[in-house]
């Protein structure tokens, strides 16, 4: 942890910027959709999130925000303010869990002060989830309530249960976007600061690390940023240092859905009919933009 948390800052805007576009994995076969890009002129975006009434939140580094449409057509709105470093996002239950400190800053404390909030649609109101995470930059939540956040310049991944945190339950270098496989036994984990790859670990048993997914070496340098997963198990992740998006299928096979998409952050599935399609994938990017992937599903 200590020789990766000390990484300066212009260190990983040079890893990303020195990044060759991730153009060596091949297309996904048969998609020939165009990109749109429904919003620019932002801030640094960091994470994206669909709930299921189809409306999408993103959060905003450069504001400190996290920010709610309703539609693609939508002003963007602030519903929660004065983040530090927002994070990465999660549901819970209807409830959306916010990720802080998500800075190289915070991650090189010696004592963690990075956490989660705990932001509730309903009445538009938030509250402190836990506390004493490295980073949050990743975070996923798993079937029996465990919260899960990582650190992308750290070498592992936190766990936070009932509100106590535990540092390191599982090592991993530069662990960033996760997700839950569909049977819960999983924690899928893109790896960023190293040559790229998908990793997972057995929730039941964190010593249990396996990489899940790997490009071949002309992607070394994709720099792996969020993740999500749809309910047949397919992952999708956002390659940040070759700005695209990529598919990675059942049989572990990768493909990119798209390319061009400057440095892309984070990556989500739309949900119902209305709003943002759950035949639609959406993503973000630190250039400010939400751009919309028009049936991936």
């Amino acid at each position: 942890m200590r020789r990766l948390a000390l990484t300066s800052l212009a260190a990983t805007v040079a890893f990303l910027a020195g990044a060759a576009p991730a153009l060596a994995v091949p297309d996904c076969p048969g998609y020939t959709q165009a990109p749109k890009v429904l919003l620019s002129g932002r801030g640094t975006l960091e994470s994206v999130i669909v709930d299921r009434q189809g409306r999408l939140y993103f959060t905003d580094v450069s504001a400190g925000e996290l920010l709610r449409m309703n539609s693609p057509k939508a002003k963007p709105k602030p519903v929660v303010s004065d983040l530090s470093s927002p994070g990465g996002l999660a549901w819970d239950h209807g409830k959306l869990i916010v990720g802080y400190g998500d800075s190289v800053t915070t991650a090189s404390s010696v004592n963690p002060v990075a956490g989660l909030v705990l932001f509730n649609p309903k009445n538009g109101e938030s509250r402190p989830l836990a506390s004493g995470t490295q980073m949050s930059n990743g975070v996923a939540r798993g079937p029996d309530g465990a919260i899960y956040a990582s650190s992308d310049v750290g070498t592992g991944i936190d766990r936070v249960m009932g509100g106590n945190v535990q540092i390191n339950w599982a090592q991993l270098a530069s662990p960033n976007g996760l997700a839950v496989s569909r049977n819960g036994r999983w924690l899928y984990a893109n790896q960023t600061f190293v040559p790229a790859q998908i990793s997972r670990i057995e929730i039941a048993d964190p010593s249990n690390v396996e990489v899940y997914a790997k490009p071949g070496p002309a992607d070394n340098a994709a720099g792996l940023d969020g993740m999500t997963r749809d309910a047949s198990g397919n992952l999708y992740v956002a390659a940040n240092g070759g700005g695209a998006v990529w598919r990675v299928a059942r049989d572990r096979s990768i493909c990119a859905l798209g390319s061009g998409f400057g440095l892309t952050s984070a990556v989500a599935l739309g949900h119902g009919r209305r709003g943002f399609s759950r035949h639609n994938l959406y993503a973000v990017n630190f250039n400010g933009e939400l751009i919309e992937l028009p049936h991936v599903r």
